[in-house]
């Protein structure tokens, strides 16, 4: 979230009568249809811009169908694969790439390397070149995914694991690229939390996470508990901010916003309906905000972005109009969920990535199905798609509203992962 989003949460009025709309004739295009050789299918990870490019992973498929690398061209709308994972140097890419403070591209595969649970990599954008840095092992964590990273101040990337650690539950990890060590930094062990999934930096300096299990209903089972949101600083002190009991939503998502006071912004999959969007106010209060019923969506993924005239905007996996996920809008301003688009499978089919919102306006989010191959249901290699007409364009000058997209996928993602130690790929 910006400096302009969050001054707009206080001057809504103001900003809006000094905010230029993009078309009210919004559409969504499809911009690329994966079709398994360049990979896909499930282009789950999160998208990154940069360089006047989109870069991104896909989970399967490439020349040894254990994902891959890619970039995308919006200007020719062209996509070029970058790297074909071969399990030495990694393996199903299932976290975002980030931007180092060295200009690099940093991610990690969540299996394959030296331990078979995963590896850190780096590609630099300049001529793609590709370098396999470290692996995972037991005490950092394992199957790192699911995570939005973050970069300090010192250059130090921040990630979570859904695995391993001294509980066995997942770890918030640190890797240093001077050192090129790995570290963990917490871990999870069920009460406090299972299945660790991405960070978000607050104005405070705290990191702010969500657990997709553990918390209540922990018993012992990795695959148990509603979930929890946590705090944690950069010395590793943690904290517990809120409980899912099922009632108020279960299994939360990565990709929180979190205010400059405090209040913190999310979505959860599940629950005792089709998922929730929720508020953690400042002083712990937790409170759901819209709920999910299946014609509006169903399993929201991938967590939230924001504009800087006070909308979220996220995507579901399931329902809609075709019960092929949707995008949705919610103005923080005025409590109004609206469903923006329901995909139909030929133009991508559930949704899953946190989306990027361009400053000329433009949505950009990909599918984990439909497109080539689609025959219903869940088939297809996956898309890119982009929604235009719906965002507030900042004027010129204004704080830039470059959001990178970041991680998660939640619900589906969520059973993925909890069966990654039992389905990991055989590899002699």
């Amino acid at each position: 979230m910006t400096t302009s989003r969050y001054i707009s949460s206080l001057l809504a009025v103001l900003l809006a009568s000094s905010m230029s709309l993009a078309s009210a004739d919004s559409s969504l295009r499809t911009l690329y249809r994966f079709s398994g050789g360049d990979g896909g299918p499930a282009p789950w990870v999160d998208l990154l811009s940069a360089n006047g490019n989109i870069y991104g992973a896909t989970y399967w498929g490439g020349s040894n169908n254990l994902g891959t690398l890619f970039q995308f061209s919006p200007a020719t709308g062209s996509l070029s694969t970058i790297v074909n994972f071969n399990w030495s140097n990694g393996a199903l890419p299932f976290n975002q790439l980030i931007v180092g403070q060295d200009a690099m591209l940093y991610g990690t595969t969540s299996q394959g390397g030296t331990n078979g649970i995963g590896t850190v990599f780096r590609l630099d954008p300049s001529n793609n070149q590709f370098t396999s840095l470290v692996s995972f092992n037991a005490s950092t964590g394992s199957y790192p995914s699911v995570a939005p990273s973050i970069v300090g101040s010192d250059g130090t990337i921040y990630a979570t694991a859904a695995f391993g650690g001294v509980g066995g539950r997942g770890t918030v990890f640190k890797y240093s690229p001077a050192s090129n060590s790995l570290t963990a930094l917490a871990s999870f062990s069920g009460p406090n939390g299972s299945l660790v999934s991405g960070l978000t930096l607050g104005a405070d300096g705290y990191f702010y996470g969500t657990t997709e299990g553990g918390g209540i209903g922990y018993n012992g089972d990795e695959r148990s508990g509603y979930g929890t949101v946590f705090k944690l600083s950069k010395n590793g002190d943690f904290t517990t901010l809120a409980f899912f009991n099922g009632s108020n939503g279960s299994n939360p998502t990565p990709g929180l916003i979190v205010e400059p006071d405090g209040t913190i912004y999310g979505t959860a999959a599940s629950g005792l309906d089709g998922g929730r969007l929720f508020r953690i106010s400042p002083d712990g209060t937790l409170s759901t905000l819209a709920t999910f019923t299946g014609a509006n969506g169903t399993q929201p993924q991938g967590g939230l972005i924001s504009d800087s005239a006070g909308h979220l905007f996220g995507v579901t996996w399931y329902g809609g109009a075709n019960n092929q996920g949707t995008v949705f809008r919610y103005s923080i301003g005025t409590g109004d969920l609206t469903t923006l688009f329901s995909f139909d499978g030929v133009n991508g089919g559930s949704p899953t990535s946190r989306m990027i919102l361009t400053d000329d306006g433009r949505l950009i989010g990909s599918t984990a199905y439909g497109g080539n191959g689609y025959t219903g249901g869940l088939t297809g290699n996956g898309t890119l798609f982009e929604i235009t007409g719906i965002a507030p364009v900042p004027e010129p000058g204004s704080a830039v509203l470059w959001l990178v997209g970041a991680a998660a996928l939640a619900w589906k993602r969520r059973s993925m992962v909890r069966a990654a130690a039992d389905v990991r790929v055989d590899h002699a």
